[in-house]
């Protein structure tokens, strides 16, 4: 079996101001996707996207309780091309909302940066 496409569906509660975020941090909408209740955000074209369901709509898809943001539930890592992609990437997304968990590191000459409830960032 081949996956041609993969979502990534996360609970939010304002797809506005995810909306916001992900376009400042330079990533494209799936417009396809997108009402008051959903935004799809491409992570890779044709490949991988991040699905952010307002929390009343993603209730409907399971019968499970979901992490409110007082636990982790999910870890979304994203991979780009060098370590000023990486502090770009945090910069950005610092001054739009985010928070930093951790500082960036470098490893094996991979720089990781994690920031708190968004995800993490790596690059060369």
């Amino acid at each position: 079996m081949k996956i041609n496409e993969i979502y990534v569906n996360l609970p939010i509660k304002d797809v506005q101001k995810t909306r916001e975020f992900w376009t400042k941090l330079g990533f494209s909408i799936n417009e396809q996707f997108l009402d008051e209740k959903a935004i799809c955000v491409i992570m890779k074209e044709n490949h991988i996207y991040a699905m952010f369901l307002k929390e009343e709509f993603f209730q409907t898809f399971t019968n499970r309780p979901f992490a409110k943001g007082d636990t982790t539930q999910v870890l979304l890592a994203i991979g780009v091309n060098s370590r000023d992609e990486v502090d770009n990437m945090v910069k950005t997304a610092i001054e739009n909302g985010g928070s930093k968990y951790s500082e960036p590191m470098t490893t094996d000459g991979c720089t990781k940066a994690v920031l708190q409830t968004l995800m993490a960032i790596s690059g060369k």
